[in-house]
């Protein structure tokens, strides 16, 4: 059984692209890193998500963004750089992704929930006897 759990950050946005079969599904690539301190190296990998879930989270998946995927490594692919170097391509065709979070920016607007705390009136402490349903 081929099963691989992957946990990083998405390189870049999602995008969707249509396989040569006709099948849509959604892209993006994933930075892993595996060690810490001098030992510290980052797996790269190409993800794939078929299916409605695959359309559905591809708005979604942003650079920054921190998830956990799960699906089948592909064998490895040799391929040769525009410069002439033989570099190794991985991927992964998932089963599943789940978002874990955003990468937070100090320039972010507020989110709805904080626009929203931050305008809305004080509660009212003190009600007539109309006011009260009962």
């Amino acid at each position: 059984m081929n099963s691989s759990t992957y946990t990083g950050r998405i390189v870049a946005d999602a995008e969707m692209k249509t396989s040569q079969s006709g099948n849509e599904y959604c892209r993006f690539r994933l930075a892993s890193d595996v060690g810490f301190g001098e030992n510290k190296k980052t797996h790269w990998l190409d993800c794939a998500l078929f299916g409605n879930r695959g359309k559905t989270l591809c708005q979604y998946l942003k650079k920054g963004t921190s998830v956990v995927a799960a699906g089948s490594l592909e064998p490895p692919r040799l391929y040769e750089t525009q410069a002439g170097e033989t570099r190794v391509s991985q991927s992964l065709i998932l089963n599943d992704v789940a978002l874990m979070s955003e990468k937070k920016t100090s320039a972010a607007p507020a989110t709805e929930t904080e626009t929203t705390r931050a305008t809305a009136p004080a509660p009212r402490t003190q009600y007539t006897d109309e006011e009260v349903p009962f």
